[in-house]
């Protein structure tokens, strides 16, 4: 029997299972230093609430913006124009972090969510600079995007 290597999953695949493991590990360590020093979050209406609010049709188009419309426009943006464009004269590492730091500072209004964001703004330029493929990293934010808003719908948190 001949040894045979592992075949790697594809890495939109793989960069799914990096946003969720290490997404998930960002916000528990988020939460638990500002536990541990006592940190209110910030007021505001959480997505839940604004979700329980609004009128089925008002949903539906608000989950279409945020499930296709949303990860298409941030990811022409980021991914598209600006990650390459400051990779090129800046390198693809220095590129990545700065691209993760506007991406996660234009979600702000998340609140203490923000460092999960930049997680997966991480993966998605990694996903990005690794395929070459706009599509994938648009892919992948949708992904994203849809399975959160799913798993915030069914649990209700």
């Amino acid at each position: 029997m001949a040894f045979r290597p592992r075949r790697r999953p594809p890495t939109s695949l793989r960069g799914l299972l990096y946003c969720y493991s290490l997404g998930w590990r960002a916000g528990l360590l988020t939460f638990a230093a500002l536990a541990l020093f006592h940190v209110q979050p910030p007021f505001g209406v959480s997505p839940l609430q604004m979700m329980r609010e609004l009128e089925p049709l008002e949903l539906q188009l608000m989950l279409g913006a945020a499930v296709v419309v949303a990860p298409i426009g941030e990811e022409l943006l980021f991914r598209g124009i600006l990650l390459p464009w400051m990779a090129g004269w800046a390198g693809a590492v220095p590129a990545l972090i700065a691209t993760t730091a506007i991406f996660a500072l234009l979600h702000m209004p998340y609140g203490f969510g923000v460092v999960t964001i930049a997680v997966y703004g991480a993966v998605l330029g990694w996903v990005r600079l690794r395929t070459r493929s706009l599509g994938a990293s648009i892919l992948l934010h949708t992904a994203i995007n849809g399975i959160t808003a799913a798993v915030v719908l069914v649990t209700g948190r």
